[in-house]
């Protein structure tokens, strides 16, 4: 997870420094909140496929809100076969 939207994550460069490996598919996810109350769910998460094996994803939510990370998966896996399910993902929070 990285708040900077431009910013590699430090939690990835970390892991790449110790294991000299990338894991084969990288999603960068960044939550927002925003200045509205309330963000409608059509609007809640954005993607963006960076490479073959990197994705940028945007999580917004309403300051009134309350993130949920699970929540952001379904959406971003809908089509995209090559992405993992929840029993094979690893997050690196930071």
């Amino acid at each position: 997870m990285s708040r900077a939207l431009n910013v590699i994550p430090f939690a990835l460069l970390h892991n790449l420094k110790h294991n000299k490996v990338l894991h084969e598919r990288v999603i960068l996810l960044t939550l927002r909140t925003e200045d509205a109350p309330y963000v409608h769910n059509v609007r809640r998460v954005q993607i963006e496929q960076i490479s073959p094996s990197f994705w940028r994803v945007v999580a917004s939510y309403g300051w009134r809100e309350t993130p949920n990370v699970e929540e952001v998966f379904p959406p971003l896996r809908a089509g995209r076969p090559e992405l993992p399910d929840d029993g094979d993902l690893l997050l690196y929070v930071a």
